[in-house]
């Protein structure tokens, strides 16, 4: 989009122009087939200045940064950078020129310490000894040092917390010299406190020289963090705006074309039905056979959410994975108490025990969209009857009703308002946003007695992030009892009537919603007490 299109709120000050500019990104333009991804972006990275790229899903921001970062080649523009054009024939090529990304999902080797990774590719080497690992230690404790970012060199990945695998890959950048650093969805999986730890980071990096692009779903860290904002909308750069001049809504505004809606909850009725019973649960810990979580004493009604809460490795993907059958309890059971009482015990097979509580009423949303929850290689209408291909209304005699499956793909597309092109469209040519919409609708067609969602708009827009939760409080007040666990505390707030906190294994805080707080939620997280928390 030209420059006179744009809505520009002119908040910046210094040297703006494009021969000060750290990156200078003009008329870029991506196309896949019909598909126009990005349509004649333009925008410029200033040294010293943390630049937040926001927008809808599938408006754009990813392959915008992933042509700066040499992932995906423009058919349009240009990138310069310091005044001079340059091409990027792969990641590489950026990485060799100075940019960096971080990912939303850390792309660390687990079983390799914090230096081996950092490292890996760009070793200092000598000539007879191959590997210099002191060399490199001394570097990363340099770099570590400068830029505040304490990790533990020798330590293996696989025992640090997430935050900590973040800043191993922020390192990773800085050891590769990175003057453009690209951070994607970098607070997806992180507490407030460890969230505040990071913007400590990034002010660093900015305060060092750095231009650092901050992409974010949570308009209020982008307000908070960022010095100029762009806004995308349906592959164009529709505005550029200061964040001093705005609130959420108006940047949410922004972004959506129209005003953000606020989910509406009504009061869960008393007296109703007891939909689950957990009683003295076990669950035995991925990996470990001997580690445990729990006993779980946890009653769950109809019509009621309850938020589930906790740091990676707490123990409640654990529980939701006991929860749905995928898992058979270590000790004590669960009882469902759907269109037939189902109970889970130990010794319970896997596969019996999913299909018993479908059949019985439970639905589920996985955390994992892209190879759980859909078949990637296979068309749409194929994901749309997963774990409904044996029903009546799709199976005949063994071989799909192909017609009533496709029909049943279009209802889904059409109630969750999904972009996608056609029932015959591959799961992974859909935006995160969209395939996160279409597994959540397909979840709620049979109005299910229970729902268990994990992450349930984890990566997706303001706006759609809005109508799911939306869907899910309709869902509760309809009498379906949910079970919502995230790390995204806002949306705890939004849906739940409970809310319990996992940590070190065990339910360490339970507290209606009206008590709760995001910082109560967050300290509990940490393993804080209330009393603690307020000291």
């Amino acid at each position: 989009m030209s420059p006179a299109k744009r809505t520009e709120m002119d908040g910046g000050s210094g040297d703006t122009s494009p021969s000060a500019a750290a990156v200078v990104l003009k008329d870029l333009s991506k196309s896949y087939g019909s598909v126009h991804a990005v349509r004649s972006a333009s925008l410029q990275l200033m040294p010293g200045q943390v630049t937040a790229i926001v927008g809808e899903n599938g408006a754009g921001k990813s392959t915008l940064v992933k042509m700066l970062a040499g992932v995906e080649a423009p058919d349009e523009g240009t990138i310069s950078m310091q005044g001079r054009q340059v091409r990027f024939r792969s990641a590489r090529d950026a990485a060799v020129a100075g940019i960096g990304m971080v990912f939303q999902e850390t792309a660390l080797v687990p079983q390799l310490t914090v230096w081996e990774n950092v490292s890996l590719g760009w070793e200092t080497s000598s000539r007879l000894r191959g590997i210099d690992k002191r060399a490199s230690l001394k570097r990363l404790a340099a770099i570590a040092r400068d830029y505040g970012l304490a990790v533990p060199a020798e330590r293996r990945i696989r025992g640090l917390p997430v935050s900590m695998q973040q800043q191993v890959e922020i390192l990773k950048v800085l050891y590769r010299e990175a003057e453009v650093i690209i951070l994607d969805e970098p607070t997806g999986v992180l507490t407030p406190q460890e969230a505040r730890g990071l913007f400590k980071a990034i002010r660093v990096l900015r305060d060092a020289g750095k231009a650092v692009i901050f992409i974010s779903h949570k308009l209020n860290e982008v307000l908070e963090i960022s010095d100029i904002i762009y806004v995308m909308r349906a592959g164009e750069v529709v505005a550029s705006a200061a964040p001093g001049q705005m609130a959420p809504r108006d940047l949410a505004h922004l972004m959506l074309g129209n005003e953000l809606p606020i989910v509406e909850r009504s009061k869960p009725k008393s007296g109703l039905a007891t939909v689950l019973t957990m009683n003295k649960l076990v669950c035995s810990k991925f990996g470990s056979a001997d580690q445990m979580i729990g006993p779980i004493n946890l009653e769950l009604t109809a019509g009621t959410v309850l938020g589930v809460a906790g740091v990676a490795g707490s123990g409640q993907d654990e529980f939701i994975a006991t929860l749905t059958g995928l898992r058979a309890p270590a000790e004590g059971g669960i009882l469902f108490h759907g269109n037939a009482a189902v109970s889970l015990e130990p010794g319970n097979a896997q596969s019996q025990s999913v299909r018993t509580l479908r059949n019985a009423g439970m639905a589920y949303v996985p955390s994992d969209r892209g190879s759980v929850a859909t078949l990637s290689s296979r068309p749409l209408w194929i994901s749309a009857i997963a774990g409904r291909q044996r029903s009546p209304r799709f199976d005949w005699h063994g071989f799909v009703r192909r017609k009533s499956a496709r029909e049943f793909a279009r209802q889904i597309i059409r109630d969750g308002q999904v972009k996608a092109h056609s029932v015959e469209s591959l799961p992974g040519s859909l935006s995160g946003g969209n395939l996160q919409k279409f597994i959540v609708a397909r979840e709620l067609a049979d109005q299910p007695l229970l729902l268990i969602a994990e992450e349930p708009t984890r990566g997706i827009d303001v706006g759609s992030a809005v109508m799911i939760r939306q869907q899910i409080r309709d869902l509760a007040s309809r009498g379906c009892a949910v079970v919502a666990a995230s790390t995204d505390l806002d949306e705890l707030m939004d849906i739940s009537d409970r809310i319990v906190v996992f940590f070190d294994g065990s339910i360490v805080a339970e507290m209606e919603r009206n008590d709760a707080t995001v910082e109560l939620v967050g300290a509990a997280m940490t393993g804080l007490t209330r009393a603690e928390s307020q000291s």
